[in-house]
C-alpha cells in the first residue's frame, strides 16, 4: 500500500507514513545505526533478520521520546508520549498486515503463520519499547551504548520478529557466536 501522496510546498513529500518518520528524525534509522555502531564496537556484525526484537525495541524508545519533547519532556507526559508511540508502531504493523493479507487474498503464496506471527512478536517488541520510553534514563538517545547492552540482553526474552524455522535457525547460529557479555 502506498500511501495518500501530498502535495509539496516545501516540505516532505510522501505517504502519511513517511512525513512522520522524516519529522521524527528518522527513528528506525536512527536505532539501525546505534545498533551498528555499538556491535562494530564489540567486534561483531549487525544483522537485520537477526536484530530485528531490538531495531523495533529501540526505534519504539525513539518514537515514544520525541513524542515527549513534543509534549513537554516532563514526567507526566511520558505515559502519554508512550500510548502514541506505540499506537504508531501499531499502526506501523497493520499496514504491513494489511498489504500483506491483500497479497495474500489474491493468489500470494505466503502461508498465514508468515503474515501473522512475526506482526505480533514486533508489536510486542513495540510495546517492550514503549514501556521502556517511560524510565528517565532512556531519553531518546539510541545510541547510548549502556541503554543498547540493556536491551541486547532483554531481546533474549523477547519474541525474534521471524517466523521460518531456517531463519530462526540462522538466526540461533548467529546468536551463538555473538554471545559475549556486552
Amino acid at each position: 500500500m502506498k500511501g495518500i501522496q501530498q502535495k509539496s510546498y516545501g516540505k516532505v513529500r510522501g505517504s502519511f507514513e513517511a512525513q512522520v518518520d522524516q519529522k521524527l528524525g528518522k527513528p528506525k534509522q536512527q536505532a539501525v545505526n546505534g545498533l551498528k555502531e555499538f556491535f562494530e564496537s564489540h567486534g561483531l556484525k549487525y544483522d537485520s533478520e537477526i536484530h530485528d526484537a531490538q531495531r523495533h525495541v529501540l526505534a519504539s524508545i525513539g518514537v515514544s521520546s520525541k513524542i515527549n519533547k513534543v509534549l513537554g519532556g516532563s514526567k507526566f507526559t511520558r505515559p502519554i508520549a508512550a500510548l502514541l508511540g506505540f499506537g504508531m508502531g501499531s499502526a506501523h504493523e497493520g499496514r504491513t498486515l494489511y498489504s500483506d493479507v491483500k497479497k495474500k487474498i489474491k493468489g500470494g503464496d505466503k502461508p498465514w503463520g508468515e503474515i501473522f506471527q512475526p506482526m505480533l512478536e514486533d508489536q510486542v517488541n513495540n510495546a517492550v519499547g514503549s514501556i521502556l520510553s517511560l524510565w528517565k534514563g532512556t531519553d531518546g538517545d539510541v545510541s547510548n551504548p549502556e541503554l543498547i547492552s540493556y536491551i541486547n540482553k532483554l531481546t533474549k526474552y523477547l519474541p525474534d520478529g521471524r517466523y521460518s524455522q531456517e531463519a530462526k535457525r540462522n538466526a540461533e547460529i548467529i546468536k551463538q557466536s555473538n554471545n559475549k557479555d556486552i
